[in-house]
């Protein structure tokens, strides 16, 4: 057992301190969750994002993150 959480999810705790093999995969932001902004962009020409314009933010596409887990191999860090 480690003396302080090595991050801040418990089951991620669980699985680092256990023998099991493991990989955590961390997107950030899903590209399909913008769909739902469509009709407001069509309707107001503006994308907007409650982020920083200089806060460089990560997306991915949800298909692209199963095939990484699919291919990846287990891994500690």
């Amino acid at each position: 057992m480690h003396a302080e959480p090595l991050c801040e999810r418990p089951v991620e705790n669980g699985i680092l301190e256990s023998a099991v093999e493991y990989t955590f995969l961390q997107p950030a932001i899903f590209f399909q969750n913008y769909a739902a902004a469509g009709p407001t962009v069509a309707q107001t020409g503006v994308f907007a994002e409650p982020y920083s314009a200089e806060q460089p933010i990560t997306r991915v596409d949800n298909r692209d993150v199963a095939e990484v887990a699919a291919r990846c191999p287990p891994q500690e860090l």
